[in-house]
């Protein structure tokens, strides 16, 4: 994904500041909030993110204007805070796949939300590249007793949460605003987002209890088992994954991150390190019930993911045009619907411990 200086100019769906910093104490006193302070109530400080920390836990913050002041591109929207270095929309079809895309991952998974075997009590539980926050929000609900973080550049989590439950807005890839330390941090798809993995999950080991678990959920690439999905002869959709694993690669961002996490957990110096590796048909050809069950709502999600993950790649870093895109879009579709091709996403579980 290009950064902000190799991309075309996009449009914007309204003004929007170059760092969309927002300032919590004005916004409490345009809100009235100044109100319950001169009555007596504790006054609170929001060091914990420059950006969209509810305050009550209970709901999302109300935000500077212009973070919520979305990139128009292509029929798509993008964030705005941090503009370019995420290149998948945050408009409601994206939003509407990724609640999708959680369903597949609850039917790979049989319910479960994680499967490092934490043994403390959690107390804290960060959630990076939380998204709509459906994941925080199931694991808020599964253990009350912990105070849960979700973290994206994207404001588009709901209002109304659990009372454990606070988004943050801010790059993950920045210094880590969050003082808090972590029995957990989950991070789920997110290959393709970073520039600096080690750095990361550096900041990840410090940001950890010891004791304390990273896990790490991902796609580890396309795959098939018996040739239906080749470039030579080209299959549409396998060409698709090479162009944009070629865009992604273009910015520094790899698509294949998730082969190296073991490796890369293990250099950071987290121990017990486990992986676990899952696939995802696209399509209903495996004979497996279980599996033509995943495989149904996989493709339904990669279908969706088809445009999610090339325009802005193809167009911003490759040059391609919209209507090019579109073309290879819909021969790749017919290729997910062939049920003679058995292609299938490899996802990958790696997780680590910090020491005791």
């Amino acid at each position: 994904m290009a950064s902000a200086s190799q991309q075309q100019v996009p449009e914007q769906c309204g003004s929007t500041d170059e760092q969309a910093q927002f300032d919590p104490q004005e916004e409490a006193e345009e809100t009235g909030e100044e109100e319950g302070e001169e009555e007596g109530e504790e006054e609170e400080t929001d060091n914990d993110s420059a950006l969209g920390l509810g305050d009550t836990g209970s709901s999302t913050t109300s935000l500077a204007s212009s973070v919520t002041v979305y990139i128009q591109e292509n029929g798509r929207t993008y964030h705005s805070f941090r503009e370019g270095v995420y290149a998948m929309p945050n408009d409601e079809r994206e939003k509407e796949r990724l609640d999708l895309q959680h369903h597949v991952f609850e039917l790979s998974f049989g319910g479960k939300l994680f499967f490092a075997p934490v043994t403390k009590q959690i107390h804290n539980c960060l959630d990076v590249g939380t998204g709509t926050g459906i994941w925080a929000i199931d694991f808020a609900e599964q253990y009350p007793e912990a105070q849960v973080f979700g973290i994206d550049l994207s404001p588009i989590q709901p209002g109304f949460v659990p009372p454990n439950l606070r988004f943050i807005v801010d790059d993950a890839e920045d210094e880590w605003v969050i003082t808090e330390k972590f029995e957990l941090i989950h991070v789920r798809m997110m290959v393709g987002s970073f520039l600096d993995w080690p750095q990361f999950l550096e900041r990840g080991y410090k940001q950890l209890q010891p004791g304390g678990f990273i896990e790490l959920q991902d796609i580890n690439g396309l795959a098939c088992d018996d040739d239906t999905l080749t470039l030579d002869p080209p299959c549409q959709l396998a060409k698709w994954w090479a162009l944009v694993t070629q865009a992604f690669k273009e910015t520094g961002r790899h698509m294949d991150a998730a082969s190296q996490h073991q490796q890369r957990l293990e250099k950071a110096g987290f121990v017990n390190v486990t992986v676990q590796d899952f696939k995802w048909p696209i399509g209903m050809w495996p004979r497996d019930s279980k599996m033509k069950e995943i495989g149904m709502w996989s493709m339904a999600n990669t279908l969706d993911a088809l445009e999610a993950l090339a325009i802005a790649p193809l167009t911003r870093t490759l040059g391609w045009t919209p209507e090019k895109v579109q073309m290879l879009l819909q021969d790749a579709r017919a290729d997910i619907e062939n049920k003679d091709i058995h292609a299938y996403w490899n996802i990958r579980v790696v997780y680590g411990q910090r020491p005791v």
